[in-house]
């Protein structure tokens, strides 16, 4: 099984904050936003969250029929350079991942959250964009995901990769906040 997941980002120039409004899976992508992926409180704002501890960092914060657990992982890490720029188009606009094919059959949330860290040097000032879509593995494998964390709960405000110094740093040194995977 090889599911290639596209979030695509609604950039606002401007003022540089976004959305993930749209999924774009097997090529296919959403006809509108928030169809399959869930609107969040930001969708109009385009603010980020700022605490880590907030109950906003979840992707769903209703009771479920079932056990809900988030899969942490990491995307592979993008050329250094390009890190320290973001135009919000062209090859930014989308966020790319193939689910891992171990996974087992079911119901998922996918989450996407992007740190926006040019305020991460004073506590609660990170910023996190998230989004999460509703997705169904067919053909999944025998796997156990993990680790799984809790959100909130996974992240503290002082953890290094929340409260960091962007501007007084080596690209190479940055360690993204949440368990290792």
């Amino acid at each position: 099984m090889k599911l290639l997941m596209n979030i695509l980002l609604a950039a606002v120039a401007a003022q540089a904050h976004y959305t993930f409004p749209r999924l774009v899976a097997n090529g296919k992508p959403d006809e509108k936003d928030w169809t399959v992926t869930r609107m969040t409180k930001n969708a109009h704002s385009k603010q980020g969250v700022e605490s880590a501890t907030s109950g906003d960092i979840r992707c769903y914060s209703a009771q479920t029929a079932g056990s809900v657990a988030t899969i942490f992982t990491t995307l592979p890490t993008m050329d250094k350079k390009k890190q320290l720029t973001w135009p919000g188009q062209n090859e930014y606009t989308t966020v790319n991942a193939t689910i891992p094919s171990n996974v087992p059959s079911g119901e998922y949330l996918l989450r996407v959250e992007q740190i926006a860290l040019h305020m991460a040097s004073q506590p609660n000032k990170a910023q996190f964009y998230i989004a999460c879509s509703q997705i169904q593995i067919t053909g999944g494998g025998n796997g156990n995901p993990g680790p799984l964390v809790s959100l909130p709960g996974a992240y503290k405000p002082n953890d290094p990769g929340i409260l960091v110094n962007l501007y007084n740093m080596q690209p190479d040194a940055y360690q993204p906040p949440g368990p290792s995977v």
